[in-house]
């Protein structure tokens, strides 16, 4: 009972990553078919699915097609999270002692939370009737690869990070043979 709940836990956790996959821009570290069409970008999902989670075509279709069928609500909820986050955090700076106007603030964010999570849910039901337990232990472990990358690199600014040429934030540079 206990692995199960951890398991759902884990799943509820995990799919804030969903829309990397379903997103019209490839998924982090796609390379070349950055500004490519949407073919392109289809065969990078398709590639990151059959490869890193083991699917086959058909299945990796039906995967990407969940995904999408809830895109617009899944944006939507995330502009409108954005919107009330942003009128909260007004509140907050401006430090006033309006009760009434936090409390809305709050419950609206809180609303929104709600119905997300509940988005979230609903996709993953639709994804397990797609995919085995296999599956899709394998596609939250992926789709958490993926969030830990998109976090990384969020934090970080043009010429920083790995694989953009430079040594991490306070590293100097590297010591060659010919540095000693």
């Amino acid at each position: 009972m206990r692995w199960t709940t951890g398991l759902m836990v884990l799943a509820m956790s995990l799919t804030t990553a969903l829309p990397a996959l379903a997103q019209p821009g490839p998924p982090p570290g796609a390379g070349p078919a950055a500004g490519a069409g949407p073919g392109v970008k289809q065969r990078v999902r398709l590639r990151l699915l059959q490869r890193r989670v083991g699917l086959d075509d058909a299945t990796a279709l039906k995967v990407i097609e969940v995904l999408r069928a809830h895109e617009g609500k899944r944006a939507q909820l995330a502009q409108r999270m954005q919107t009330e986050k942003r009128a909260l955090g007004r509140l907050v700076r401006a430090d006033g002692n309006d009760e009434a106007a936090y409390r809305t603030a709050i419950d609206a964010l809180m609303r929104t939370q709600q119905e997300m999570e509940a988005l979230r849910l609903k996709e993953f039901a639709e994804l397990r009737k797609v995919l085995t337990a296999k599956q899709q232990a394998k596609l939250l472990f992926e789709l958490n690869r993926l969030m830990k990358r998109r976090q990384q690199g969020a934090g970080q600014g043009p010429g920083q990070g790995a694989g953009r040429g430079g040594p991490p934030p306070g590293r100097g540079p590297r010591r060659g043979r010919g540095n000693r």
